[in-house]
């Protein structure tokens, strides 16, 4: 079986696609992990060296200190989401002439093929190293840097999008999704 499809990406659609790769990214459990274990590490060591004198810093303040750390973390997350990746997807969208062209794609057992104005790509689909989806994107990367975007609206209907994870999953390509 065979899917078709042509769209041209609107403003909205690279926006949600741009976050939904940041998230991926920034929010991975790995990365939590890491943040927590790099935040509780260092609040440990400055309770430890501090704590000859018990008067002069008292633990509720280190405790405070982790949690306003981890706070940090998160707002600046909120700030990447609500703010610096939706500026970036403007400008990347009014810079890139070829992301506003019509987008011709055709996806088959061998894999996804897209064709944008002049540059064309036949990627099969044990070469993608992942896959995510949100509401309005479907995104499959060739490489964990770069990723082709399928908006679903673009899709004849529900047995495309699970045709294409279906191909997707038989490859056994990962999918990656924001708290996995």
């Amino acid at each position: 079986m065979m899917i078709e499809t042509s769209f041209t990406l609107t403003q909205r659609e690279f926006t949600s696609a741009v976050r939904l790769s940041g998230l991926a990214t920034y929010f991975r459990r790995r990365t939590l992990f890491q943040v927590v274990a790099i935040y509780a590490g260092l609040t440990l060591a400055l309770f430890i060296f501090a704590r000859p004198d018990p008067h002069l810093v008292p633990a509720p303040i280190f405790v405070l200190g982790f949690l306003g750390a981890c706070g940090a973390y998160l707002l600046f997350g909120a700030v990447l989401y609500w703010v610096l990746w939706p500026f970036s997807a403007r400008r990347q969208m009014r810079s890139n002439k070829e992301l506003r062209q019509p987008m011709h794609c055709k996806g088959d057992d061998a894999g996804w093929h897209v064709r944008i104005g002049a540059s064309s790509s036949d990627i099969s689909w044990d070469a993608y190293t992942k896959w995510s989806e949100n509401t309005d994107m479907l995104l499959i990367y060739p490489n964990n840097n770069i990723f082709q975007m399928i908006p679903k609206r673009a899709l004849s209907g529900p047995h495309d999008l699970e045709r294409i994870r279906a191909w997707l999953s038989s490859a056994g390509v990962p999918r990656v999704a924001p708290f996995r």
